[in-house]
């Protein structure tokens, strides 16, 4: 067993002696808030107004201030500010999973701002300390938010040779420190490994296994596993896989759209548009159609043939809503064979005045 498994083993079954490893914020906001809690109390938390300027003032990043705000207003905040220890181990849990429900924010943006809150909430508990915690008084972390404090460093690491390894340099990933981080289902780690697995970085192609990794770690909101299966599916090019695509692009891959990624959502877009102007064109084709079987030009020449235009009208009407029906249940699907089509059935029409 690995150090690191030795480590989640007793994050699983020894919860209480774990506590000693938060005594520091996992992050600087942590820092923040904890002064700004002890200096303000509980009414820090239940007014916006409030924390919003306290943590200005404290030079928090607008987009953290916002990120803890929306965390304040999750269903169930109210249970943990009133700190039960019999109580509390559920109150963070269901906290947690209703945070990811509410707010749209990745599981471990939320298990990262969790555990700041909950430190600083413990900075001004009825005077107690994380001492008396970790004496057995009070658990104040839930086993997933003290987690993330463990492995955020391992994956740091991993991700710097990892972003190494993608760009083609010769850097070596430690497979055996990222397979129990996998295990112990932090998307993240899903993310690298999938990546790894769909793309053959240092491992060989399972292409199944890597698309199940990566579309586990994108429903929980990881941003880069959504990016990667935009990118696969849009690489694919079929209708089908384009729809996917810009689901992922603009979903939860959102904030990991680099430039290329912003280009492609682009093109499935311009497609889109596309269709809907060669839908008109293809409308018009039918009402021009329709004219030359009405009024028949030179038909002092040619014959008419009335009911084999008729039956051309009805033809290209189908295709054409056939047509408006594909791009109404696949936006982003080529229908280039339309107006060929419908513009073949007007020419044998056409051909059918010449020699009937």
């Amino acid at each position: 067993m690995s150090k690191l498994e030795a480590v989640f083993d007793n994050i699983k079954y020894n919860a209480r002696e774990l506590i000693g490893l938060y005594e520091a914020p996992v992050t600087p906001l942590g820092t923040v808030l904890s002064s700004a809690a002890a200096q303000y109390g509980e009414t820090l938390f239940t007014d916006a107004a409030l924390l919003q300027r306290a943590l200005g003032e404290a030079g928090a990043p607008p987009a953290e201030i916002y990120r803890v705000c929306l965390m304040t207003q999750v269903s169930g905040f109210g249970e943990l500010l009133k700190r039960d220890p019999r109580t509390m181990q559920v109150d963070l849990d269901r906290y947690i999973q209703n945070a990811a429900d509410e707010t749209g924010l990745s599981r471990d943006t939320i298990l990262r701002l969790t555990g700041d809150i909950v430190f600083a909430l413990g900075g001004f508990m009825d005077n107690r300390d994380l001492s008396a915690a970790r004496r057995g008084d009070f658990v104040p972390q839930t086993v997933a938010v003290m987690a993330q404090a463990l492995y955020e460093e391992q994956l740091h690491a991993f991700q710097t040779n990892f972003d190494k390894a993608a760009a083609g340099a010769s850097v070596k990933l430690d497979f055996d420190r990222l397979e129990p981080l996998v295990n112990a289902g932090i998307p993240q780690a899903k993310y690298f490994l999938g990546a790894c697995l769909l793309n053959g970085i240092q491992l060989p192609v399972n292409e199944e296994r890597g698309l199940e990794l990566l579309q586990e770690a994108a429903q929980v909101g990881d941003s880069r596993a959504a990016a990667a299966l935009g990118d696969y599916y849009y690489c694919q090019g079929r209708a089908d896989s384009l729809t996917l695509a810009y689901q992922y692009y603009t979903g939860y891959g959102a904030p990991a759209l680099d430039p290329a990624r912003q280009a492609a959502v682009t093109g499935i877009l311009n497609q889109k548009v596309f269709n809907g102007k060669l839908l008109k064109l293809c409308a018009l084709l039918l009402a021009v159609c329709a004219v030359t079987v009405l009024w028949a030009p030179a038909s002092a020449l040619f014959a008419p043939c009335t009911g084999v235009g008729c039956a051309a009208l009805i033809l290209e009407a189908a295709l054409l809503a056939l047509g408006f029906l594909r791009c109404r249940a696949r936006p982003y699907s080529s229908i280039y064979a339309l107006p060929a089509a419908m513009s073949g059935v007007w020419f044998l029409y056409m051909l059918a005045r010449f020699f009937l």
